[in-house]
């Protein structure tokens, strides 16, 4: 997933002996949207990104766990106006093991650099983000903490009107933000000509679609707290009644359904549920503490290398359009019924039942199947993401947290979902297991979500 730090000083990167011969070369310009092939782009235009920035680049390399080193001094041999460029350790020059599982060339680690971002206007004004499932806001960065330049991400320059005199820290996607609240307006495009009624499509072109009045927080700082950081569109909808949680943005919309086709790579949202036939249940984690209503499904099986995982409690899964691999709760990841650290996973399967009992698996591999005899201009059939799988610490279940929001008296379908969540033969204080399920599953699939139904569907 391409994220935006600060640049700081990454002459470190390498490894303590002379491994220069081995490593590659990573120019902003291959994966550039703006430019053509012979102009030095690498991969298809619809893996890259617009005016790419070292920073950027510099923490997605960081976030794979590749060695490297920032050559500032060296100019681009086809345009010597652009100085510096990275060298990546992929292998390792003694063994030829990869230093990283399933990225072993060039174009492979390009690739892996790629987000499913969409574009959207705030009063008036460009801004890119990643299309994230997994987080409520709409947020923008605050003129002077645009780290990855204000053409990647956009910059909200004025700050002196539409304040609502609210502050706040929010804290995911590995990092915490100071926002400021505002309200104004937000417009999303329409790729189709002439949509219909009741549903539209994002990104890129044709008529904006507007949203107004809408609340949305400006980013004044950010502090990494782990994983890799990104601006993010959030599309979970549900807050928790309980919880200190401004306004989300689909909220404040007529959105009841989202749609993502991965392989053609759009987004729809739709006024009216989308899902016909069969689907699979969502549960709501409210009542247990969480503070949004995230699109969780409860884990039929789990496996692992081949393997299946025996789990003494809950297990769930999110689908997290913001996670590129997959993020594991600390309850299981750093528990004996999980017998292996992260970076031994080299295959997950995810088994989830639909509402007639029929097993949906997502699966992902740290060696997704190549696609290096595709042409350098042919459209992309599928963005491959390799399986990274990291753990997280979860507050949302803590026994304080629970205090703190006091009984919830939830709705009888929220009282339903969360009594399904648990198994009669475990306390219902006993914390569910968290698997956040990301691109690297999602990537060749369609997902769709009926929000208000709390039902989803993959279809391949």
């Amino acid at each position: 997933m391409t994220s935006v730090v600060d640049i700081t000083d990454s002459a470190g990167g390498g490894s303590g002996y002379n491994n220069f011969d081995h490593r590659v070369i990573v120019w902003p310009v291959y994966l550039d949207k703006k430019k053509t092939v012979a102009e030095g782009r690498k991969i298809p235009i619809e893996w890259c990104v617009e005016y790419p920035q070292m920073g950027e680049l510099r923490d997605v390399l960081d976030h794979l766990g590749f060695e490297h080193a920032y050559e500032e001094s060296k100019c681009y041999p086809r345009d010597l106006t652009q100085y510096g460029r990275f060298r990546v350790l992929l292998k390792d020059p003694m063994t030829g093991a990869p230093k990283v599982e399933g990225i072993t060339t060039r174009r492979q680690l390009l690739k892996a650099m790629g987000a499913y971002c969409t574009e959207f206007r705030v009063d008036g004004e460009r801004f890119r983000a990643v299309a994230d499932t997994g987080s409520p806001f709409l947020l923008v960065l605050a003129k002077g903490n645009c780290a990855g330049g204000p053409e990647r991400w956009g910059c909200f320059e004025d700050l002196r009107f539409g304040g609502l005199d609210d502050e706040s820290v929010e804290g995911f996607g590995g990092q915490n933000m100071d926002v400021v609240w505002r309200r104004g307006s937000a417009a999303l495009a329409d790729r189709r000509n002439g949509a219909r009624s009741g549903a539209w499509t994002v990104p890129r072109e044709g008529t904006d679609l507007l949203f107004e009045p809408i609340n949305f927080g400006v980013v004044k700082s950010v502090e990494r707290t782990g994983g890799s950081s990104a601006l993010y569109l959030g599309l979970a909808r549900d807050r928790n009644p309980r919880a200190n949680v401004r306004p989300t943005f689909l909220e404040q919309t007529d959105v009841e359904a989202l749609a993502f086709d991965f392989p053609q790579r759009t987004l729809t949202l739709a006024r009216r549920p989308l899902i016909k036939g069969d689907g699979i249940p969502l549960l709501d984690l409210r009542p247990l503490g969480a503070p949004v209503a995230q699109y969780a499904a409860a884990v039929h099986r789990l496996r692992v290398n081949g393997q299946e995982i025996k789990i003494s409690r809950p297990c769930v899964a999110i689908i997290d359009t913001g996670t590129s691999g997959l993020v594991v709760s600390d309850t299981l990841y750093d528990s004996d019924e999980l017998p292996m650290p992260g970076a031994a996973m080299r295959t997950v399967e995810v088994e989830l039942l639909s509402e007639r009992g029929e097993v949906q698996t997502l699966q992902a591999a740290r060696r997704p199947a190549p696609l290096e005899s595709q042409a350098v201009d042919a459209p992309p059939v599928v963005d491959r993401f390799p399986l990274i799988v990291t753990p997280v610490h979860l507050n949302w279940f803590d026994e304080p947290r629970r205090r703190t929001l006091g009984p919830l008296g939830p709705p009888p379908a929220e009282a339903a979902a969360a009594s399904d969540l648990i198994s009669p033969s475990i306390s219902p204080s006993i914390s569910p297991h968290v698997l956040f399920v990301g691109l690297a599953f999602l990537s060749e699939r369609k997902l769709t979500i009926d929000i208000g139904q709390m039902r989803l569907r993959f279809d391949a």
